[in-house]
């Protein structure tokens, strides 16, 4: 039986690996491109494999520096004399270092739940459309309509209704310019008041509270257009 040397017994793993020299420290994750899901990303001058090549790392792009294994979520690690590597995720986790398994476990562990996040959203997403092409079922939808013809339908309906009632606020607003700029120049009930008035006629109570802003002469014809809400 070849006995190991007690240089080797304290060798670490990453060492016996042809990685540098110790102390080593997580310094963070990174993947490597999906050419297949990425494409239109990493088409035409883009460099998809830009973010990896920066960190220049001595061995790992793609391949676990310590076990020689394909991978895709590179886990980084610093040794000693400052120069990176690339390791898998089960390699670090399981390399028995405290100092890097512990953070690295986090950062693996954060990154996995922002993977199922992200498929959760894809599935959830191509649900979604499924739903959007299947015939409506809503009460005001018309014969034949998918979820969404009913929807787009819908919102020009809505932007149709927002700007009838844009339209009619600016002509409200030219409208009762001369009243509501006397109300708007009184006491905080007053500027109440003349909120309220830019969106419809005042109650009669209202009416008679507000032509108290007004010349004695002019408020009968002020009274009526409150309560009108116009001339």
């Amino acid at each position: 039986m070849i006995k190991s040397s007690p240089k080797t017994l304290a060798a670490h793993a990453y060492e016996l690996a042809g990685m540098g020299t110790g102390p080593y420290s997580f310094c963070g994750i990174v993947e490597m491109p999906n050419l297949s899901e990425n494409s239109a990303t990493s088409f035409g001058s883009a460099n998809p494999y830009a973010e990896v090549q920066a960190l220049k790392l001595k061995a790992g792009a793609g391949t676990c520096a310590c076990c020689g294994m394909a991978i895709t979520v590179i886990c980084v690690v610093r040794d000693g004399a400052g120069d990176r590597w690339g390791v898998g995720s089960d390699c670090i986790e399981k390399i028995g270092d405290a100092a890097l398994c512990s953070t690295a476990k986090v950062a693996v562990a954060k990154r996995r739940a922002k993977m199922v996040r992200s498929r959760n959203a894809v599935k959830r997403e191509a649900q979604r459309q499924t739903w959007l092409d299947q015939p409506s079922t809503h009460t005001r939808a018309q014969a034949g309509e998918t979820n969404r013809q009913f929807n787009a339908r819908r919102d020009e309906e809505m932007q149709e209704a927002i700007m009838m009632r844009t339209t009619a606020a600016q002509a409200r607003e030219l409208m009762l310019a001369d009243v509501l700029s006397v109300l708007d120049g009184g006491t905080e009930f007053f500027r109440s008041l003349a909120a309220q008035l830019r969106h419809g006629s005042l109650s009669e109570r209202q009416a008679r509270c507000a032509i108290k802003c007004f010349p004695i002469a002019s408020r009968d014809m002020i009274f009526t257009r409150l309560l009108e809400g116009a001339k």
